[in-house]
């Protein structure tokens, strides 16, 4: 697989390191990489199925969003969480979180330095002709095998800030992220299928 799919916001060539077995890793800004930063794929999708394999270092002195952070974003403006959770509450950042919108309905973390599945079916928003929302988006999320999401609807876009939140549903295609949030979390058989 390899990064040949994948680039920086600006364009450039994805930095990230590729390790053996198609296996790539986060390359963080600071661990030295000057051309880090979040990477997504060339091609931008609507509604799709895909999947993802996702592994979280053990950063047992850290806490919180400190541990393992990175996110899977699709149609450049939703979050799936991305972290160590092992034993947590299913909170509205913790893993498998759809960021900030909605909590996962049960904590289905491994613990870290294993291998974890999110499988995700999107159906975005749909609009009329003067641009009025007919249906929000929906994503049905799939963590190692089981469903935390069933047909949740996204009224509001995933942020940080509720401001941010408030954005109104995206009407193009987007690209999918992997988020450099500081963290080697490594990805690995990444697939889409347009739907």
């Amino acid at each position: 697989q390899g990064l040949g799919k994948w680039e920086h916001h600006n364009g450039s060539a994805a930095s990230w390191k590729v390790l053996a077995d198609g296996v790539i890793e986060c390359y963080p800004r600071k661990f030295g990489n000057k051309k880090g930063g979040t990477i997504r794929t060339k091609k931008k999708y609507r509604n799709f199925e895909m999947h993802l394999e996702f592994k979280v270092p053990y950063l047992p002195a850290q806490t919180d969003q400190g541990r393992g952070n990175s996110g899977l974003f699709f149609q450049d403006k939703y979050e799936v969480q991305i972290l160590d959770s092992f034993g947590s509450l299913a909170g509205w950042t913790d893993c498998g979180s759809l960021y900030r919108v909605a909590p996962p309905k049960v904590n289905m973390c491994a613990p870290p330095e294993q291998w974890q599945t999110y499988d995700i079916i999107f159906k975005a928003a749909t609009f009329d002709k003067s641009g009025k929302v007919l249906s929000y988006p929906e994503a049905n999320v799939i963590q190692n095998g089981v469903l935390i999401h069933k047909a949740q609807e996204l009224r509001e876009v995933t942020a940080y800030t509720e401001s941010g939140r408030k954005s109104p549903p995206v009407k193009e295609p987007g690209a999918f992220q992997l988020q450099d949030h500081g963290h080697k979390v490594q990805f690995r058989n990444f697939w889409v299928k347009e739907l």
